[in-house]
């Protein structure tokens, strides 16, 4: 195995662990609504939006040319 995947399984068992240890319901204020869910869920739904968010602005920063080289 690369390095690079031993650290993306060590970066998700954390993950895990820490998502596994945060179970209780939570509510925050989005604008005026205010959103009642399990926290699971919503550090779940926050890492999701920061992978899409980090593979749009890679993506981005590649097809102009920016970033690390092939």
């Amino acid at each position: 195995m690369t390095p690079r995947v031993i650290a993306l399984i060590v970066l998700a068992v954390t993950y895990l662990v820490i998502v596994a240890q945060n179970t209780a319901a939570t509510s925050f204020q989005l604008f005026f609504w205010e959103i009642s869910l399990p926290r699971v869920i919503l550090m779940t739904l926050m890492a999701l939006f920061g992978f899409v968010v980090g593979y749009a602005v890679g993506k981005l920063g590649h097809s102009r040319g920016e970033g690390a080289e092939p």
